[in-house]
């Protein structure tokens, strides 16, 4: 079974380990990522609305200037090109490290994130869409080991995504 959210990426669910995204002809490749499987037990999905047009959301999501104001004070730096890594800072300490799956600006961003090498990945994938007024914004949270109970999971999401909603209502 693959997910298509449209002509650029693609990830398999049943066959781990690869996971795919394809924009203008470059293919991330994460197999190289000892563990990594694209099966989640527990995929969830949280939404908001905000009357904000796509390119200020993608501007909060990959500017490390911004991200700290609603990841728990995390500054995610990258290129954010497709196999980047991704470094999550707080006050100039490395707290989780990460690595870009997919990239289509203003409209998706995919990446694993790990506190460590021994930790399992989570996958987190921003989805911008443009709505009447401003847009939704969808955050899909795939665990592949170990996935927090539906609480656990909607007490650390769920302020997360507030917390960017009320960052880009400002």
């Amino acid at each position: 079974m693959i997910i298509d959210s449209g002509p650029c990426c693609r990830y398999p669910l049943r066959k781990p380990p690869i996971v795919q995204c394809f924009a203008s002809g470059e293919v991330g490749d994460m197999s190289a990522i000892e563990g990594v499987r694209a099966l989640s037990p527990v995929p969830r999905a949280f939404a908001c609305f905000v009357a904000a047009d796509p390119a200020r959301v993608w501007a909060a999501l990959t500017d490390a200037r911004n991200t700290g104001a609603f990841m728990y004070g995390l500054s995610a730096s990258s290129t954010w090109e497709i196999d980047a890594p991704i470094e999550f800072q707080s006050v100039g300490e490395s707290a989780l490290t990460g690595r870009v799956v997919c990239v289509q600006p203003h409209r998706r961003l995919s990446y694993l994130v790990q506190a460590g090498p021994d930790d399992p990945p989570v996958y987190l994938t921003w989805l911008i869409r443009p709505s009447p007024g401003g847009v939704t914004i969808r955050l899909h949270v795939d665990e592949i080991e170990d996935p927090d109970d539906d609480e656990e999971a909607e007490d650390i999401w769920l302020p997360m995504l507030a917390a960017l909603q009320r960052t880009l209502s400002e």
